[in-house]
């Protein structure tokens, strides 16, 4: 749970311009990576693509490749829309 409280503290951290937002959330992203939590290691890739954007493509194909992985259709479908903006 905390990691989810982090995950939702890091965003608001990094929509305000602070940079311990994005610290939060790479955190955050070593946690559920080290629980085997894979979606949410995905969704918080994709929050950490927003906060920094030289490496928004790298986060949210590696959220894609999640998303297809478990047939996370609307995930999947977010995933891939930001990635054809880029």
């Amino acid at each position: 749970m905390a990691a989810i409280y982090d995950r939702a503290d890091g965003r608001a951290r990094a929509l305000r311009g602070d940079r311990e937002g994005v610290a939060l959330l790479r955190s955050v992203v070593e946690r559920f990576d080290a629980q085997s939590a894979i979606f949410e290691a995905a969704r918080t890739r994709e929050l950490l693509a927003d906060a920094v954007p030289g490496e928004a493509r790298t986060l949210l194909e590696t959220a894609l490749a999640v998303y297809r992985q478990l047939r996370a259709t609307p995930h999947l479908t977010r995933a891939e829309a930001r990635l054809v903006a880029l």
